[in-house]
């Protein structure tokens, strides 16, 4: 590889570079697909088993062994692009993204967490708008690739 910006910088770059590639085909075309084929193939998830030694009184796991969802989205042209904690500290905040180009009506569920308040956002975390909530789930209305930012709490 090399850089054509010379000034001030080295004009090559070395070292060993790994490229991953995955092939694929389909009779069609299909966003939704194939941006859930890249993802998966990104990185797998990783395990970080804590031993009983390592924890204080050996508390009970609050997952089961077999692996289970946090939450699901039963539209399948959304997908949870991000979910991290608020940076003001105030709940947790998830990015949602439509990626198939045609507008949704996706359901959130929360499977191991109840919602007290959740909130529409702009992408720097500011609420707009209160979303309604039965405590379990959102409703939430994409236009065609349009990504959404909510709070929860």
């Amino acid at each position: 590889m090399n850089n054509y910006w010379d000034t001030n910088y080295r004009a090559v770059q070395g070292g060993d570079f790994v490229f991953r590639y995955v092939v694929t085909s389909s009779g069609g075309f299909a966003p939704q697909v194939f941006t859930r084929l890249a993802w998966s193939s990104l990185r797998p998830v990783e395990l970080d088993y804590v031993v009983g030694q390592d924890k204080a009184g050996n508390p009970e796991r609050p997952l089961p062994p077999e692996g289970s969802s946090f939450l699901e989205i039963d539209q399948p042209n959304v997908a949870l692009v991000t979910w991290k904690r608020a940076e003001d500290g105030q709940g947790t905040v998830l990015r949602l993204q439509e990626f198939a180009g045609r507008g949704a009506t996706a359901s959130v569920k929360f499977l191991r967490h109840t919602i007290r308040s959740a909130n529409l956002c702009s992408g720097v975390e500011d609420n707009l708008q209160a979303l309604s909530t039965d405590g379990h789930s959102l409703a939430l209305t994409f236009r065609p690739h349009e990504v959404l930012t909510v709070r929860v709490q």
